[in-house]
């Protein structure tokens, strides 16, 4: 079992979201999650955004393990 950190900042944050989003057990959580992470996105760079997917699915991976 993953040991999750609370975030820190906004890049942690997204990634958090975004591994929720991956992770959840139902669509509308699944759906919940995305939208949080659409409303916290755009404070970061494109380049950014696109590290927290490659963290978030690489942490989802771990999950499923």
């Amino acid at each position: 079992m993953m040991n999750i950190q609370q975030p820190q900042n906004t890049m942690e944050a997204v990634t958090l979201g975004l591994f929720l989003s991956l992770t959840a057990p139902t669509d509308q959580q699944s759906q919940q999650a995305a939208e949080m992470v659409n409303s916290m996105a755009g404070g970061l760079s494109l380049n950014e955004v696109e590290e927290a997917k490659t963290e978030a699915l690489k942490m989802a991976q771990e999950h499923w393990e």
